[in-house]
């Protein structure tokens, strides 16, 4: 039912302003091509809707990016944030504005205590509640307790675009109801996403170094980066860009992917300055919460997986993933290559002329821009 919600929410906010752009788990199932053959070892045990929807790790919360507004500086992006949500979910403690109507009336939205970060970065939960509308609009009564949803949406800084964003292959909810249009959003690009949770995997940001209380994991990314390896295809020229280019590098103490791949406190292969992390454990505990993730490997086959995936990345210049596959020549880089730029230049000029024309102060330097444009020279895949 949340992801339903989700679903209801990014429509009602495409429909009203900005443009925003999908990523986090709730994208997983519109990622992958409808021509490429669904992995065997990937299938529900039950008949139902496309593999697609079953078998994505579930989605906690609503991640996205407003891609229109990411020249406005960290101020500005904040407040006209806000205000997009709170037009379709209007502040709870404002008891005089009308709710938003949901799902076709069976639903009221409103919004909880939002923060706003200094980065710009919006978090926060929306409520929906279930509603009685047989009286009219003016009488709903409320049917049982608020469902609450987590939102997320991802500043400028921690956006860096490699090339242009995907777009879904089907609708992010796979039931077919009466009134409920097919939400096919634009996504954050699967490079991008790909090269956030490989760079995460291997280690905590320097700053949460000194953090002796909690231990440092992903485990949702490592079995989200299992979904996406095994069922989406992937331009190689823009992930070895997206890695080297990520914006975590800037906050921890390495500069490339190890080789071989690993995850961070992986034993035996940790450091002696690394906790040891219980991935083992802790991977079978939630593939048995969870029971579409029944039927994915072990730890260890995993990170195997993972380690194949980007070793052959490194010599595979001009090359596509496809599942099932593995790394192949591609035909269409260099028509590829020529749109990713023309996107690019057009990217520029947006910028310059969203900078004439604002009135506001230059924006703060992001987290990707720290140290100057030798910063990333070096960085990535190879040793």
């Amino acid at each position: 039912m949340q992801q339903l919600i989700m679903t209801d929410l990014l429509a009602g906010l495409n429909q009203r302003s900005h443009e925003w752009h999908l990523l986090g788990s709730l994208a997983l199932p519109v990622r992958p091509h409808p021509d490429d053959p669904w992995p065997e070892t990937m299938r529900p045990s039950q008949t139902g809707p496309h593999p697609a929807y079953c078998m994505p790790r579930t989605a906690f919360d609503l991640d996205l990016f407003a891609h229109s507004l990411r020249h406005r500086d960290a101020h500005d992006y904040g407040r006209e944030v806000l205000a997009a949500i709170h037009d379709i979910a209007p502040p709870i403690s404002q008891p005089g504005r009308t709710s938003t109507v949901g799902l076709g009336g069976l639903l009221r939205y409103s919004a909880n205590a939002l923060t706003v970060h200094d980065s710009g970065q919006v978090m926060g939960t929306l409520n929906a509640q279930p509603v009685d509308d047989r009286y009219g609009p003016r009488r709903t009564v409320a049917v049982a307790d608020p469902i609450v949803v987590e939102i997320d949406i991802k500043p400028p800084s921690k956006m860096v675009y490699v090339g242009p964003p995907d777009v879904s292959h089907r609708s992010v909810t796979a039931l077919d109801l009466p009134g409920l249009m097919p939400v096919r959003p634009t996504l954050f690009p699967i490079s991008n996403q790909i090269a956030d949770k490989l760079v995460l995997l291997t280690g905590p940001p320097t700053s949460l170094r000194g953090n002796n209380t909690t231990a440092w994991h992903r485990y949702k990314d490592l079995i989200d980066l299992h979904y996406l390896i095994s069922t989406c295809r992937v331009d190689g020229d823009l992930l070895r860009q997206a890695v080297a280019t990520n914006w975590n590098w800037n906050r921890m103490d390495a500069e490339r992917l190890p080789v071989p791949y690993r995850v961070y406190g992986q034993s035996p292969l940790a450091t002696p300055d690394e906790r040891q992390i219980p991935w083992e454990a802790e991977i079978d505990a939630l593939r048995h919460q969870w029971p579409q993730l029944r039927a994915y490997p072990h730890f260890s086959a995993m990170v195997d997986t993972i380690s194949h995936f980007t070793a052959e990345l490194s010599a595979s210049e001009s090359s596509r993933w496809r599942p099932g596959q593995g790394w192949e020549s591609d035909p269409t880089a260099a028509a590829r290559g020529a749109q990713r730029a023309l996107y690019a230049r057009e990217d520029r000029e947006r910028a310059a002329r969203t900078q004439h024309t604002s009135t506001t102060p230059p924006p703060a330097a992001g987290p990707q821009q720290l140290g100057g444009p030798d910063r990333t020279r070096g960085r990535g895949l190879r040793p």
